[in-house]
């Protein structure tokens, strides 16, 4: 209330509750609990733990996490739907995605969320996750999302460096990020010394941050499941239909590094799942 949020806390809950599809990334809102200071929404999962800590300061190797990347893709896949209603998640961080009890991905933190219609043109989140067209203020759509995974991605592979951080606080105002999202040319990312991802990997994350959101992966005509078909996950023939149902084997792709908060073990992807 001293905030005045309320009409977005409303429109949080709103969105949840709407929510009526069961989805493996997305759980479904039991319930909402109020006391004189707080709303509570009760979720069907069992979260043990959020991304970042589990990530910890050192990177992800490219398997585990393409893992986290292509579960949080799914996430997309069906808040963007018709059955969730073409829904904004405008939170991909990794404070702000949690894991279950057994190890998956869930988007519940829906505190940015919002419709794709009307087109909303506010500035929410952290500015180094912002999409060019965010930060214009022209108005945005379902593409913000895909510009987030890409930031998400990069992030996981490279231990928590962003592409629009320079580390310095002095150039790292929101002007100094805002000017250089708006500067960012298609196939122009960076990465930092030491920082080695694959061919398919740099042209995924340079296909999901195009600052054009109509050339952006995911967003250019064919719908989010085009994602599914980067050339970084058929290299390694991804099991999509395993993970979405739930249902993981594991095989190469769950193997975990060291992590100064987080075991390898801990940091593996799900074992089997049936």
């Amino acid at each position: 209330v001293e905030m005045s949020l309320q009409s977005r806390v409303m429109q949080e809950k709103e969105l949840a509750s709407a929510l009526l599809t069961h989805n493996r990334f997305v759980p479904l809102a039991l319930t909402t609990l109020q006391d004189d200071g707080y709303l509570y929404t009760v979720f069907k999962t069992r979260v043990a733990i959020d991304l970042s800590t589990l990530l910890g300061e050192t990177a992800f190797d490219e398997k585990t996490a393409m893992f986290y990347a292509a579960s949080v893709a799914l996430g997309l896949e069906h808040l963007q739907g018709d059955a969730a209603g073409h829904i904004i998640y405008r939170n991909l961080t990794p404070e702000a995605i949690v894991l279950d009890s057994q190890g998956y991905v869930q988007l519940i933190d829906m505190r940015y969320a919002c419709k794709e219609t009307p087109m909303p043109s506010d500035f929410c989140g952290y500015a180094h996750y912002l999409a060019p067209e965010q930060v214009s203020g022209q108005g945005h759509g379902l593409a913000v999302d895909f510009w987030a995974l890409g930031t998400l991605l990069y992030e996981l592979v490279t231990g928590g460096a962003n592409p629009w951080l320079t580390g310095d606080p002095a150039k790292d105002s929101e002007v100094g990020i805002y000017q250089r999202i708006s500067m960012h040319q298609p196939g122009g990312l960076k990465f930092p010394d030491g920082a080695e991802p694959s061919a398919p990997l740099k042209e995924l994350l340079n296909d999901l941050m195009h600052p054009k959101s109509d050339r952006r992966l995911g967003a250019r005509g064919t719908g989010p499941k085009e994602v599914r078909h980067a050339k970084w996950f058929a290299s390694v023939d991804f099991q999509w239909e395993k993970l979405e149902a739930g249902k993981w084997t594991r095989h190469t792709l769950c193997t975990g590094t060291h992590s100064t908060r987080a075991s390898s073990s801990d940091r593996q992807p799900p074992d089997t799942l049936t």
